[in-house]
C-alpha cells in the first residue's frame, strides 16, 4: 500500500476526542498492550497529528503520528501498527517468520504466500492462531523484528487444509517503505528471538519458494480453497503435527523446566536458563496453579458460589510456588476476568455474572478430564516454612530518591542553548543551572535589581499563564518554581550497590508516598492501614510481621484492586504512632513522602 509514494490531504493537531477514541480503538483491538504501554504509545499531552492521505492505488487511509513519527495507520475502520511501533511492542499482535531474501518481494508490493512461511517444529503450535482479517506482523527467521505489517487471507485451519499453499498475508505497510520514510527512518533493529537457537534448531519448511505467486499485482486475489470433508482438514492437521518433535511437557513436569526430556537437556548444555518467552511460562504457572486450586483447594460444598477476586486470592495464590509470582498482567490473557472465561469455554468451571465488572464462580468440574489426570507437581506439595523476618535495621536500607524534570515543548527553547532536548532528563540543580546560563547569555538580569529576571518572549510563552502576560519581571525563586511547575515530572529510585544508568530506571509522575489510613469496621473497631510499601523496596509481609510481633496486634495482607497495584497492610487498632516510628527512624523513608501522620492519636492531656 506504501511502496509507492502518496499524496497527503491533509495534516493537522489531533484533538482530544480524537485522541481519547483512538486510545479506546487501540485499547480494544490489542488487548495485548498493557495499559502503561498505552499510555506511552498514546499519550495525554505529547504532540500528535492526524495525517489524511490517498495511497497510489486510491485508499483513503489515516495515519496517526507521534511527534511526527508514524504510529498507527488506519484503513478501512481497521487499525494497524506501523513497524516503529510493533518494534517496540513486538508481541502486540500474531507473529509469521519468513525467509530474509522475501523481503524483496514484499517491498516491491507483493503478499505473502504460505510456500515463504517458516514452521518452527519445535514450539508446540507452529502456526499462530488467527482468523481471516486478522492484523498480523511478518518478521525474518533469527530476528524478531517486524518486516512488514497486513491481514491473515485466511485462518489457521485453512492455511494448514490448503497444504501451505496460496496466500497467507495480505500485505500492506513494509520497512523501508513510504510511510516508514515519513518517520524518522531507523534502520530494522535485531530483536532476538524468543527461542534460543534459532539458527541450530530443525525447522520445516517449503524452501523452495514459488516465485510465480510472489507477484506484485496489489489487486491478485486470494486462490480458492475446496476443503471437500472434515477427513482432509484432519488429515493436513495430522501431517504436520507428524513434522513436529515431542515437546516432552508430561503432567508431573516443573513448570520452570523450559521443554522437558531430550529438547531441554540440549538447551541447558547450551546454556541457555529458558528458552520460553516470559509470557508462556506465566501462561502456564497460571493454568498449573488454576488446575491444582481445582482438585485441591475449591470445596464444592463449603467455597460455591465463589468470587473470582478472592478465587485468585484464596485459591490461586496459595498455589504458587516459591520464589515464583504469579502476575496475571504478563501473561497472554492480562487480565484474571479473561482467562477465567477461557476455562468457562473449556468446561473447567461454570460462571455467573451478579452485576458488571462482578463475577462468581458458581460451580467447577472436577471429573473434567484435564483435572483427573492433572498431578500435583513437586513444588507445590512442599511446606513452605514461614520467612524469619530479620529487624529492618539489620537488612534494609533505604532508596536514594532523585526527583526529575522533563523538557518539553513548551520549555524547550529555554534548554536549547545548554544542549539540551526534548525528552531529556534533568535533576533540580540542572534545570537550575540551565536556567541561570539563559538569563545570563541574553543579559535578561534586570540591572536595577538583580534579584529580578526580565521576562523575554520565550520566557513568557513557556513560564506564564495568557492572564499573565502583562507581567515583565519575576524573581529568580519564582522563574525557578515555575519552571519546575511547566516541565514533565519523574523520579528514579536507587538502592545502595544497585548500578543504574543515567536514563534507565526512570518513571513518569511524582514519587508515590506511603499512604496510612485509619478505618472503622464492624463493632466500631478501627483498623490502620497502610499502602505503597513497595514503591520504597518494603516487604509488605515482612513489614506486616514486624508489626505484628512489636505491637501485639493482628495483621494481613490483601492485594489491591488492579494489576499491578502491590498489596495493603492491615494492623489491627490505630497504631499510626508506631507505624510511623518505623518507617521513619528504622526505614529511614523522609517525612515528606508518608501521607497520614496527621490521623495519630493525639496523647491524653495531662491532669492537673
Amino acid at each position: 500500500m506504501f511502496h509507492k509514494p502518496f499524496r497527503v490531504r491533509s495534516n493537522t493537531t489531533i484533538k482530544g476526542s480524537d485522541r481519547r477514541k483512538l486510545r479506546s480503538e487501540v485499547r480494544n483491538q490489542f488487548p495485548r498492550l498493557a495499559e502503561d504501554d498505552l499510555n506511552v504509545v498514546v499519550p495525554n499531552k505529547d504532540e500528535m497529528t492526524v495525517m489524511k492521505i490517498y495511497s497510489h492505488a486510491g485508499d483513503n487511509v489515516i495515519v496517526y503520528c507521534l511527534h511526527k513519527n508514524p504510529i498507527f495507520f488506519e484503513v478501512e475502520k481497521k487499525l494497524f501498527p506501523t513497524v516503529y511501533t510493533v518494534w517496540k511492542y513486538p508481541t502486540l499482535v500474531p507473529v509469521f517468520t519468513t525467509w530474509e531474501n522475501v523481503f524483496r518481494n514484499l517491498s516491491g508490493g507483493a503478499d505473502l504466500m504460505l510456500p515463504g512461511v517458516v514452521l518452527k517444529v519445535m514450539e508446540s503450535q507452529s502456526l499462530p492462531l488467527v482468523d481471516k482479517g486478522d492484523v498480523c506482523l511478518i518478521n525474518t527467521a533469527g530476528n524478531h523484528a517486524a518486516i512488514a505489517i497486513g491481514t491473515a487471507a485466511m485462518s489457521t485451519g485453512q492455511m494448514m487444509a490448503a497444504g501451505m499453499r496460496g496466500k497467507g498475508i495480505f500485505v500492506y505497510h513494509t520497512y523501508q517503505d513510504q510511510l516508514w520514510q515519513h518517520g524518522d527512518k531507523i534502520h530494522l533493529p535485531v530483536i532476538p528471538m524468543e527461542v534460543p537457537g534459532m539458527n541450530t534448531m530443525v525447522e520445516k519448511t517449503f524452501t523452495e519458494i514459488d516465485t510465480e505467486e510472489l507477484k506484485t499485482d496489489d489487486n491478485e486475489e486470494v486462490p480458492n480453497i475446496e476443503v471437500d470433508s472434515e477427513e482432509k482438514i484432519e488429515t493436513s492437521l495430522s501431517e504436520i503435527e507428524n513434522l513436529r518433535i515431542d515437546d516432552g511437557q508430561d503432567e508431573d513436569c516443573d513448570i520452570e523446566g523450559a521443554v522437558g526430556g531430550e529438547i531441554d537437556e540440549e538447551w541447558e548444555a547450551a546454556g541457555d536458563e529458558n528458552p520460553r518467552t516470559l509470557t508462556e511460562q506465566m501462561d502456564d504457572l497460571l493454568q498449573t496453579c488454576f488446575l491444582h486450586a481445582l482438585k485441591t483447594n475449591v470445596n464444592k460444598k463449603n467455597d460455591l458460589p465463589l468470587l473470582t477476586s478472592k478465587f485468585f486470592r484464596n485459591h490461586l495464590l496459595p498455589c504458587c510456588p516459591a520464589g515464583r509470582q504469579l502476575d496475571v498482567k504478563k501473561s497472554s490473557y492480562k487480565k484474571l476476568s479473561k482467562f477465567l472465561q477461557e476455562m468457562k469455554k473449556k468446561k473447567f468451571i461454570e460462571m455467573k455474572q451478579l452485576q458488571k465488572g462482578v463475577d462468581s464462580i458458581t460451580d467447577v468440574h472436577k471429573e473434567h478430564p484435564d483435572v483427573r489426570a492433572f498431578q500435583i507437581p513437586n513444588f507445590t506439595n512442599e511446606v513452605l516454612e514461614e520467612t524469619e523476618i530479620v529487624p529492618p535495621s539489620g537488612e534494609y536500607h533505604s532508596p536514594e530518591i532523585i526527583e526529575l524534570f522533563a523538557v518539553n515543548a513548551a520549555t524547550l527553547p529555554l534548554f536549547q542553548t545548554s544542549g539540551y532536548s526534548k525528552g531529556s532528563w534533568l535533576t533540580q540543580q540542572q534545570v537550575r543551572s540551565a536556567l541561570t546560563d539563559y538569563v545570563k547569555s541574553n543579559e535578561l538580569i534586570d540591572p536595577n535589581n538583580k534579584s529580578q529576571v526580565v521576562l523575554d518572549p520565550h520566557l513568557t510563552d513557556a513560564l506564564l499563564q495568557k492572564s499573565e502576560y502583562h507581567i515583565s519581571h519575576v524573581k529568580w525563586d519564582a522563574l525557578f518554581q515555575r519552571c519546575y511547575t511547566k516541565m514533565g515530572s519523574g523520579y528514579q529510585l536507587t538502592f545502595p550497590g544497585q548500578t543504574i544508568s543515567k536514563n534507565s530506571g526512570i518513571k513518569k509522575g511524582k514519587v508515590p508516598s506511603i499512604t496510612i489510613n485509619v478505618e472503622k469496621r464492624t463493632g466500631n473497631k478501627k483498623v490502620t492501614l497502610v499502602q505503597n510499601l513497595e514503591v520504597f523496596g518494603i516487604d509488605p509481609k515482612s513489614f506486616a510481621r514486624t508489626v505484628q510481633v512489636n505491637v501485639a496486634a493482628s495483621t494481613s495482607i490483601s492485594p489491591l484492586p488492579g494489576n499491578g497495584a502491590g498489596f495493603q497492610v492491615l494492623i489491627q487498632g490505630n497504631q499510626i504512632n508506631y507505624v510511623a516510628q518505623l518507617l521513619l527512624d528504622e526505614f529511614k523513608i523522609l517525612k515528606k513522602y508518608i501521607v497520614g501522620l496527621e490521623k495519630a492519636p493525639k496523647p491524653p492531656k495531662k491532669k492537673n
